[in-house]
C-alpha cells in the first residue's frame, strides 16, 4: 500500500509525484513479466465461483491496462523532467514483457484466446497501447537475437 504522507511531502510537484505513482503501479506488473515470473507471483483475486475464469486473462489483463495507461509517457522518449532513466528502464522492461507474453516457450506465455471475450477487450488495450506508443512498443521491440518475436 502506498503511504500517501509520505508520497505528497517527498514529491516536488504534481509531475514527479504522478512519475512515482506510475512507477509503483507499473514496475511490478512490468517486471515481473520481463523476468517471466508474472504468473508465479501476481494474485489473481475474483469473485468465489470465478477463480479458473479470471486465472485464464487476469495476466494479460495486468500488462494491456498498464501499458494502455503509460503508453503516451514512454512514446516521449525524454527524461528530462522525470529521474533519469526511469523512462527508458521501463521501456526496456515492457518490450521484454511483451516478448515473454507472445513467447509460447515462456512460463508467462499470455492467453488471448480463452475465456469468452475477456481476452479480446485485454488485447485491444495492448493495441491501444501499441498505437499510443509505436517507437516504444514495437520498432524497438526484438528478441535477444536481435529479431522480432515470431508472430
Amino acid at each position: 500500500m502506498v503511504d500517501f504522507a509520505i508520497t505528497m511531502n517527498t514529491c516536488t510537484n504534481d509531475h514527479a509525484y504522478w512519475v512515482y505513482m506510475l512507477e509503483k503501479i507499473a514496475r511490478p506488473v512490468l517486471a515481473a513479466l520481463a523476468e517471466g515470473k508474472l504468473k508465479a507471483t501476481m494474485p489473481v483475486e475474483t469473485a468465489r465461483g470465478e477463480e479458473a475464469n479470471r486465472r485464464k486473462v487476469t495476466h494479460l489483463e495486468a500488462l494491456g491496462r498498464t501499458l494502455a495507461g503509460i503508453a503516451p509517457w514512454l512514446e516521449t522518449g525524454s527524461d528530462a523532467s522525470d529521474r533519469p532513466g526511469l523512462r527508458q528502464e521501463l521501456a526496456g522492461l515492457e518490450r521484454r514483457a511483451i516478448a515473454n507474453a507472445v513467447d509460447p516457450g515462456s512460463p508467462d506465455f499470455l492467453n488471448f484466446r480463452e475465456g469468452g471475450d475477456q481476452p479480446v477487450v485485454d488485447a485491444a488495450f495492448l493495441s491501444h497501447a501499441i498505437v499510443r506508443a509505436p517507437r516504444q512498443l514495437v520498432d524497438r521491440l526484438v528478441s535477444p537475437e536481435g529479431t522480432l518475436p515470431p508472430v
